[in-house]
């Protein structure tokens, strides 16, 4: 079973115990039980359709059976970086629209795309 995320942001823990960050709309191939019944809970995350090709277990990683995704999110700004940098960064990650990003200060979008 994989699970879509639906909050902005989350952190959920690989089968090596290695923390990724997931952003609203992207799939998380694996949860542990207890992450899945916590972030299923919370509604977090909602399950969708199996990822994993025919045939291959659960228990095996993921990268061993399919190709690495192309990352799509921006490169974040440096703290120093102009206002605008953030705005584009904040609304690239979907933390915020475009709209919501630029209402807040720099300070504020830093704030946000820590989490």
């Amino acid at each position: 079973m994989a699970y879509l995320v639906i909050a902005p942001q989350i952190v959920a823990y690989d089968m090596g115990g290695n923390a990724l960050y997931y952003l609203r709309d992207q799939l998380i191939p694996w949860l542990s039980p207890k992450a899945k019944a916590h972030l299923i809970t919370m509604g977090l995350v909602e399950e969708v359709p199996d990822l994993l090709p025919p045939g291959v277990a659960e228990d095996v990683p993921l990268a061993e059976v399919l190709p690495a995704a192309p990352s799509d999110s921006p490169d974040r700004p440096a703290p120093t970086a102009p206002k605008d940098k953030w705005v584009a960064y904040v609304v690239g990650t979907r933390a915020a629209t475009q709209a919501e990003a630029e209402a807040l200060t720099r300070d504020q979008l830093i704030q946000l795309a820590a989490g």
